[in-house]
């Protein structure tokens, strides 16, 4: 059975919550823009990484040597 929750423990909650957002700012400008930019060079590897693991897969498994 869970224990009960007290009073002080309720406060001591909100005052770490109430800490915690006066610590946190607003990005700026540029450190939005290198995020953005950090998040479409990993989405531009992996569809990098996906499309050479199709094309192997295709030479090596659907590959026919052409008939004369």
């Amino acid at each position: 059975m869970l224990g009960r929750i007290t009073l002080v423990e309720l406060k001591k909650v909100r005052s770490d919550f109430t800490r915690m957002i006066r610590l946190t700012k607003k990005p700026s400008r540029k450190e939005v823009w290198l995020s953005i930019r950090i998040s479409i060079l990993g989405m531009v590897a992996i569809g990098l990484i996906a499309f050479i693991i199709k094309l192997i897969f295709t030479l090596v498994v659907g590959f026919t040597p052409p008939t004369a």
